[in-house]
């Protein structure tokens, strides 16, 4: 179809050509584009959970005695694994004997509730701790010299901690060393 003359615009054919286009590169930018957006969230989630270990490891060397970051995946916090309370976590400080769970006590949240990444950074989820035999871990805690050990089984872990934190299909593990190196890849 010829556009008549004297008339300005364009035809019926130039604009399905035009839609066909940008059809085309939202179609092929869209699955990217969600990709990269995954990814800056993952980022989000392991740098928050990175934080929180080093701010734990501050208030140990600070304030002197042992701080944890400690998940909800302990049976001992009585949380059942259907609401998803192993991807919780909060962090805490010891006050007593530190192998027995009363002893310690919520410094974050102050409310003594457990983190949930999820509300934060929409499907992110803190998979576990595991040292590097891989053996399931449910805490990582640290001295007043800024070493670490956990309170879980077993007694001596394999250096270093891995604390995996995932997105989707994707996931990444922050690297804990036994002298309180705090790695993210």
């Amino acid at each position: 179809m010829a556009a008549r003359p004297g008339r300005p615009g364009y035809t019926v054919v130039e604009m399905m050509v035009v839609i066909a286009i940008l059809a085309a590169l939202v179609a092929v930018g869209l699955p990217m584009f969600n990709s990269w957006m995954a990814g800056r969230a993952l980022s989000a989630a392991e740098y928050r959970v990175a934080g929180d270990l080093r701010q734990v490891l501050a208030m140990a060397v600070n304030q002197g005695g042992q701080t944890r970051l400690h998940s909800g995946s302990d049976a001992a916090v009585n949380m059942a694994s259907s609401t998803g309370a192993g991807w919780q976590y909060r962090l805490e400080r010891c006050t007593a004997a530190c192998n027995l769970p009363a002893s310690w006590v919520p410094v974050s949240p102050a409310s003594g509730a457990w983190y949930d990444m999820a509300r934060d950074v929409r499907g992110a989820t803190l998979i576990g701790i595991a040292d590097s035999t891989p053996t399931s871990l449910i805490d990582v805690v640290f001295d007043s010299q800024g070493r670490v050990t956990t309170t879980s089984p077993p007694a001596n872990p394999t250096y270093p901690i891995f604390v995996t934190v995932a997105i989707g299909g994707q996931q990444r593990a922050i690297t804990v060393t036994r002298v309180g190196g705090i790695r993210t890849p």
